[in-house]
Order: C-alpha cells, then sequence, then structure tokens
C-alpha cells in the first residue's frame, strides 16, 4: 500500500500537467456571463453602475456558417447622485460566435454585421500580442492553469488594462467579460465578468459561494435611488456616511487620483475621520462581496 501511495503522488503532477492540456471548449447553450460596466466622470469613482447578463440564446447562420447567438435581457442600473444618467448598456441581440475547436480559437459577428472577427485565440504564446478592435493591444505575460471545477484550465495573463492584468480563460472568456476583450479600457469606463455559470453551476470565480443565474429583473438595492448620506459635508474633522446597502470595504483616493485610505467598515454607519488627511477634494468608493458599488466625494476644509 505503501509504494502504491508513492507512486501516485509522484505521477500527480504529470496528471495536473496532462489535464491543463486538455482544451476545453466554449459552451454551446446553457451558459450566462454576469458582467459589470462602470462609466466615470473621474477615475476611479463611477457615476453610475451598469449590471447585466450574457446568455446564449439559441442558434443562427450568417454566410452559410452556424454561430450561437448572444443576447442580454436585462441591465441592472444604479447612478451615483449628482449624476442622473442613463443606462450604458443596452438590452437585446450582441451579436454570434463559434468556435473552431481544431483551431482554438473564436469568432464574433457583431450586431448589425455581416463578417466575423477573431475574438479569442486560445493559441498564443508568451509575448504574443493582442489586438482589440479599438487598435490598442496587450501582450501576453504568462501562461499557467487555473482550477474551474473539477478540471484545470489553460489561462493566459496580460497587463496593459486599467485593471493591472486581465485573464483569458479556456471556454470561458476574459476577467472583463465575454466581449470585453474586444475593448481596450480607458479612463472613461472599465469591465468586469463578475461571474460565470454553465449548465446551472458557477465554475468562475472559483471561490464564489452565490449563484450566477441569469439576470432578468431589477434588484431593490440596483435601483436608481441613493445608496448613501454623507453629512457633514464638506466637514473640518469628521462625518458619517449612512448606507442603505452592505459595504465592507471604504477606498478614498485624493484629487489625482491617489488611494490614501483603506477600511473595512462594518454597520451601516460609517466614521469617516480626518486624522492626517490635508485640505482638499476627495473621492470614495463603497464596495463588497455582493458587487454593490457606490461612489461620491467629499470636501476637508
Amino acid at each position: 500500500m505503501k509504494r502504491f501511495l508513492s507512486l501516485l503522488f509522484f505521477f500527480n503532477p504529470i496528471f495536473l500537467f496532462s489535464q491543463s492540456n486538455v482544451y476545453h471548449p466554449f459552451p454551446d447553450s446553457n451558459a450566462v456571463w454576469n458582467e459589470q460596466y462602470d462609466y466615470y466622470d473621474f477615475y476611479p469613482s463611477p457615476i453610475c453602475i451598469d449590471n447585466y447578463s450574457i446568455a446564449i440564446t439559441g442558434d443562427t447562420m450568417i454566410n452559410g456558417i452556424f454561430y450561437h447567438k448572444l443576447v442580454t435581457p436585462f441591465v441592472q442600473h444604479q447612478y451615483i447622485p449628482p449624476h442622473f444618467i442613463g443606462p450604458q448598456i443596452s438590452t437585446g441581440y450582441k451579436g454570434a460566435i463559434r468556435e473552431d475547436t481544431i483551431a482554438r480559437k473564436v469568432f464574433f459577428v457583431a450586431p448589425h454585421d455581416s463578417l466575423e472577427s477573431l475574438l479569442y485565440n486560445f493559441n498564443l504564446n508568451v509575448g504574443d500580442t493582442i489586438l482589440a478592435r479599438t487598435f490598442c493591444a496587450v501582450t501576453v505575460s504568462s501562461i499557467d492553469s487555473i482550477l474551474i471545477g473539477s478540471d484545470y484550465r489553460k489561462r493566459w495573463v496580460s497587463y496593459g488594462s486599467i485593471h493591472g492584468s486581465v485573464e483569458f480563460i479556456e471556454g470561458i472568456g476574459s476577467s472583463i467579460g465575454l466581449l470585453g476583450s474586444w475593448v481596450c479600457e480607458g479612463d472613461g469606463y472599465s469591465e468586469y465578468l463578475n461571474c460565470f455559470q454553465q449548465n446551472g453551476v458557477t465554475l468562475w470565480p472559483s471561490s464564489s459561494t452565490g449563484d450566477c443565474n441569469l439576470i432578468t429583473t431589477i434588484d431593490e438595492l440596483l435601483s436608481p435611488k441613493v445608496l448613501y448620506k454623507m453629512s457633514p459635508n464638506p466637514f473640518g474633522a469628521y462625518s458619517k456616511i449612512v448606507t442603505y446597502a452592505e459595504f465592507d470595504q471604504l477606498e478614498i483616493f485624493n484629487s489625482i487620483g491617489i488611494r490614501v485610505r483603506t477600511e473595512k467598515p462594518e454597520g451601516n454607519e460609517i466614521m469617516v475621520e480626518r486624522g492626517a488627511l490635508p485640505v482638499g477634494i476627495y473621492f470614495f468608493i463603497l464596495g463588497s462581496n455582493n458587487n454593490y458599488k457606490a461612489s461620491g466625494k467629499f470636501i476637508i476644509n
């Protein structure tokens, strides 16, 4: 028995290596990508947040080739007062994708178009360039594997995004969304893949304990209303933020976007003390594990 266990341990790394070399194709049905779009007036404080799903909803034929249709059924929109702007993401047909599993490439046809373009190339090597349709590029910095469900899938990591790094994962897409690899992010907005579900099972992120269901109705906490009140503002010594959602992180940035403080608040009343902060304008972001976000600014006088 001891000999058997030692041999199993010896060959286990080989098993993991062989697992990561098994190509995992994109789903052709029963898949949901839940994503988030933050629109900025001044980074890093968004003035509106859209949460939405992209789902595969049947097949279509374009130029004699079969594709899988992508649809966004609903957008949960939250604006940050006093910026009363509407949703930045539209509902409805988002385009169509197909996969060449032999070439390990995924192709995309945008709405109101009939010509396909390369969306993902899962044959890239370290140093290769990923060119987006806005003509900016990122470079593959590293390649490894990540546990997705019970299998290891190949992952490509690149830099050049507002996030610092972007991950591309077999059978899922990218950490900035299914179609996010087509958009180079600038100061005006950023995108996130919050979770990915296939056949009713949340596969990404692997640490997720919640569901990743298709977004089809409005969430009361994400409706267009104030998620907090801050008073007094401006202030000299301290101010209080009263929230109407559960937030577990507070980040404060100075007027040039440098983070000067991070706190882990508890409860719905958050005391903001001036401390060593100099007089000036500051921006803050409230975040939570439930992907709720709120932001605003305050003045210390």
